[in-house]
């Protein structure tokens, strides 16, 4: 603050600052946060772990082993639910960090089962799935 009272700029001592604005960034990261995110990258799974993740949902029973949160677009294990996937894969815990991507997968895996919805959320176009954002 005491830089901009100067009146001979070689009495400044900061250094040249270096930034951006940039307009409406509230409205990506706040507003519009229900949307996916989707960064795109290669992904390291093996396709056959998508098929994997889905069946291991697909045992799930809804407020019994899952919690959904359609306004807000999030899924939740129950304890149960928890327990239920480390015995079926085979694991002590499911957020142990070893474990990161298997919850991250299956949390999108219960995501796409339960929230997407085909032609709203999401289209098949030319054997791709392509998401859909409302807002743009």
């Amino acid at each position: 603050m005491r830089d901009h009272l100067v009146y001979d700029p070689t009495l400044r001592v900061q250094r040249p600052l270096y930034y951006a604005i940039i307009d409406e960034v509230d409205s990506i990261l706040i507003d519009e946060a229900r949307t996916l995110l989707i960064i795109a990258g290669k992904s390291q799974l093996p396709k056959n772990m998508y098929k994997t993740y889905d069946a291991v949902i697909k045992t799930l029973e809804k407020d019994v082993h899952y919690k959904v949160d359609i306004e807000s677009k999030t899924v939740s294990f129950t304890e149960e639910g928890i327990e239920k996937i480390q015995k079926i894969l085979g694991i002590d815990n499911l957020y142990d960090l070893k474990n990161q991507h298997l919850n991250h997968y299956l949390m999108q895996s219960m995501k796409a089962n339960t929230i997407l919805q085909k032609d709203v959320d999401y289209i098949v176009e030319d054997n791709q799935i392509k998401l859909v954002d409302m807002n743009t």
